[in-house]
């Protein structure tokens, strides 16, 4: 019996009363090299180096103290920074990718939508282990918006300890998802481990 890591993406339209109008769910394929590296220094405590949403080159590597953390993906309202992000771009998924091809920014402007609290759930049974990243972003734009991407964004410190955010996982939607004005869409990334 083999271990495996699996991943999903389900998207959801929600309509102003927040009832479900439209969904799927997806096979997620989206591990970058960003979550290797990452995976590197918890197991072998290095440095190492990583892109980040900018495409600059840092250096990470495991908290010298318990106070530091290695990796954070939870996101309060309005933050687009870090946790479940949404975009507009259909470009193939390549694995050195370091963002979304055009993520949609917080706000209420023309192509801007407003994202709400990320919320992280965590399973277990005994045949599987997940956690479930999940965050909703409303469109107030006034006009439609074709969301045709997804992705988890994390933050870090580098080596001089300044703030670091980095993608991880990223998903060209096998079909777009269009949001109207007034409407939300719901993303969901399930990690998990399965025998």
């Amino acid at each position: 019996m083999f271990n495996t890591i699996g991943s999903s993406i389900t998207i959801k339209i929600l309509d102003t009363e927040k009832r479900v109008v439209w969904e799927r769910e997806e096979e997620c394929k989206s591990l970058l090299r960003a979550w290797n590296r990452f995976m590197e220094v918890i197991l072998d405590q290095s440095n190492v180096s990583i892109v980040d949403v900018d495409g600059n080159s840092k250096t990470i590597s495991a908290p010298a103290t318990a106070s530091r953390a290695i990796m954070v993906g939870e996101s309060v309202a309005t933050n687009d920074d870090k946790g479940v992000v949404i975009g507009t771009d259909d470009t193939a998924v390549a694995i050195d990718d370091y963002c979304l091809g055009t993520k949609i920014i917080e706000g209420t402007g023309a192509s801007q939508m407003n994202y709400l609290l990320q919320t992280m759930t965590r399973v277990e049974s005994a045949s599987e282990d997940y956690i479930s990243l999940n965050r909703i972003v409303t469109n107030n734009s006034g006009s439609t918006i074709i969301v045709k991407e997804a992705g988890v964004q994390v933050w870090s410190q580098d080596s001089v300890v300044a703030d670091v955010y980095m993608l991880i996982l990223r998903d060209v939607l096998s079909s777009p998802a269009s949001v109207l004005d007034g409407q939300s869409i719901d993303v969901t990334y399930k990690i998990k481990a399965v025998l």
